[in-house]
């Protein structure tokens, strides 16, 4: 991902020489503006190659814990574990699909989050890490 190269060429690549100002553009966006506006970023003028949602909400997520890890203004991470789950768990007539490449379907994430957590004091990360813990194997005696 650091090099935009597929393959073994990319053990001798160079990394990619604006990625940097990229990861540092979304990780002040995330903080400044919120997860929203740093998805948006990452995914549009800030996009690099091979460096898809499922990751960069990684970055941005872990850019974005300077008070806490699991504060309000934390970004979720929405990869393909939590969007499985959330697709196959949600009691609607129709599952509630998720794109990890999609702006507008990362801020129904947020909303989601918000939603299933608001009432109990929750934050959207707080609900994501319940998340994880359901989705995680476990040995079959607990």
């Amino acid at each position: 991902m650091l090099t935009a190269t597929r393959g073994r060429s990319n053990r001798s690549a160079s990394i990619v020489p604006d990625l940097q100002d990229r990861l540092r553009d979304g990780a002040a966006s995330v903080r400044d503006d919120g997860a929203a506006e740093a998805f948006r970023l990452m995914n549009n003028e800030g996009k690099a190659k091979y460096l898809g949602g499922a990751f960069f909400t990684k970055w941005l997520s872990f850019a974005s814990m300077v008070d806490s890890v699991g504060g309000p203004r934390v970004a979720p991470i929405l990869d393909k574990r939590v969007r499985d789950w959330i697709a196959s768990s949600t009691p609607m007539v129709q599952p509630f699909k998720l794109s990890t490449t999609s702006t507008a379907d990362y801020r129904r994430y947020l909303e989601l989050l918000d939603a299933w957590g608001g009432p109990y004091g929750r934050t959207r990360v707080q609900v994501e890490q319940s998340i994880f813990i359901l989705t995680r194997d476990r040995p079959a005696d607990s």
